[in-house]
């Protein structure tokens, strides 16, 4: 199947798990201690791949269909306990429909939900009419207290046999909800019942203000596990940048991609958007080979660039 330089060479959005670069080391560790119960908290600088790891991690535990996965990213118009709800409630009603199949199929449910959140896979039509009818039928005919969409997780979680896992990526934000201490409240709740098949994931772009959360007196004070992602060596690098070339029809030479990594010091945000730019000289030039030229133009073009400085 053909596949297009945003897809291999992304610069923004998340990685599709099947063109990851050197993270399964990492997504592996993750999806054990999420499967296993444990509250992880994943705090990294921008643009390192925290948000792709995470989602990599949600699909493998999407695998068998037993457990549910949501994932929701607290910046994109979450400034509610209704609107936390909200996002949480489409995502367990398209897990109690047939609409996710194919995606759990195709190996990007998590994504998929990811985007219905952020408006990016909104549903349409039936299908959006499905999951509003089944979100109508799980809240029932009153208004529910903040949190419901959390139980109403667990609960299709315990139908499936496995675990509801929800990803909270941001979750810095969290104290900029207009009613911070009530949803706080109810996360805090679940966390301090290991009974409860539901495990939780934290990750943030502002280290010091995520781990506040969880310090004494914070709004989460709880003793999650801290996640740390590992650097990426250059070997592994090297692969996945030929594979992805490979994949576009085209070929970079080993010392192109070393350039590359001395000029990004293997920042996975920078060392990404060199090699788009990369690809994208060679196919002006026609050339399909990217050497040391074509790296060289390349790195100057990603540095000019407002892309360069990984910020949201």
């Amino acid at each position: 199947m053909a596949v297009s330089r945003a897809q291999v060479l992304p610069v923004g959005p998340p990685v599709l798990p099947q063109w990851q670069i050197g993270r399964e080391g990492d997504i592996a560790r993750l999806t054990a201690s999420l499967i296993q119960g444990d509250h992880v908290v994943l705090a990294e600088e921008r643009r390192t791949g925290k948000t792709t790891v995470g989602l990599a991690a949600l699909e493998d535990l999407a695998e068998d269909g037993n457990n549910v996965i949501v994932a929701v990213d607290l910046s994109r118009a979450i400034d509610t306990g209704k609107a936390f709800d909200d996002a949480i409630g489409v995502q367990v009603a398209a897990q109690r429909s047939a609409l996710v199949r194919g995606a759990q199929e195709a190996g990007n449910l998590a994504l998929r939900l990811w985007n219905l959140v952020r408006g990016a896979g909104a549903l349409e039509g039936e299908e959006g009419q499905a999951i509003d009818a089944i979100v109508n039928e799980m809240r029932g005919a009153t208004d529910r207290a903040v949190g419901w969409t959390l139980d109403a997780a667990v609960e299709l979680a315990q139908e499936k046999g496995g675990r509801a896992i929800v990803f909270i990526d941001e979750a810095q934000v969290l104290q900029n909800l207009d009613d911070a201490d009530a949803v706080a409240s109810q996360l805090l709740g679940r966390m301090r019942q290991p009974e409860t098949p539901m495990t939780f994931l934290f990750a943030g772009s502002e280290p010091s203000l995520v781990r506040t959360l969880f310090d004494e007196g914070g709004l989460l004070e709880f003793d999650a596990h801290d996640f740390r992602l590992s650097p990426i060596d250059p070997q592994p690098w090297r692969e996945g940048l030929r594979r992805a070339f490979r994949a576009l029809d085209a070929e970079i030479t080993t010392r192109a991609v070393d350039m590359i990594l001395e000029s990004t010091g293997g920042h996975p945000h920078r060392t990404m958007l060199v090699a788009n730019r990369a690809h994208e000289e060679a196919e002006f030039a026609r050339e399909p080979v990217i050497d040391d030229a074509l790296a060289g133009t390349a790195i100057e073009r990603a540095k000019e660039s407002r892309l360069w400085e990984p910020r949201e």
